[in-house]
């Protein structure tokens, strides 16, 4: 959990859980965001989009070679499992959680039947403190494909939706 003294800001879901019967699990996101007024500002599993997670990133397509590895913006064959996050400044202007994730699908195993890391994601979340009637909160994410021929893309439709989400409360 993030505060800026003692008002929240926003949390980490660092564990994979479920407010469906395991039919949307997820994990790798910020929710609830907390707006200056301690007002929740995110959804988390709305019922128009129970994929919809707060603040979080994912793509439709994720393929190893040929193999279509999942489906990670609806959660799909894809859980990501977070190895760290640290907490790695904290100071009086802002802090910093560093992430490290393995994003893996149960379609792309070992020998053993072992989900193996498709991506390695890095991600650096910083929160600034709050001034006057605003705060800043930044975010840098970096992917590594962790097998040959990873690709990652948008929806297969027109609109190609995908990447980095904010799910507002209405």
């Amino acid at each position: 959990e993030c505060l800026d003294g003692d008002q929240k800001v926003m949390f980490y879901q660092r564990t994979a859980h479920s407010l469906d019967n395991g039919m949307h699990v997820a994990a790798n996101y910020f929710h609830p965001l907390y707006g200056l007024d301690g007002q929740v500002l995110t959804q988390d599993f709305p019922k128009d989009h129970p994929h919809h997670h707060g603040i979080f990133w994912a793509w439709h397509q994720l393929w190893v070679g040929k193999v279509r590895a999942g489906d990670p913006w609806i959660n799909k064959d894809f859980l990501p499992i977070v190895r760290t996050a640290d907490v790695i400044d904290q100071g009086p202007v802002f802090a910093t959680l560093r992430t490290r994730v393995e994003w893996t699908s149960p379609l792309v195993t070992d020998g053993n039947g072992v989900p193996r890391p498709i991506v390695a994601e890095r991600g650096w979340m910083r929160v600034f403190r709050r001034e006057g009637d605003s705060r800043h909160v930044d975010f840098s994410i970096e992917l590594t494909a962790q097998l040959d021929a990873v690709r990652i893309g948008g929806s297969e439709d027109v609109k190609g939706y995908s990447g980095f989400t904010v799910r507002m409360r209405p």
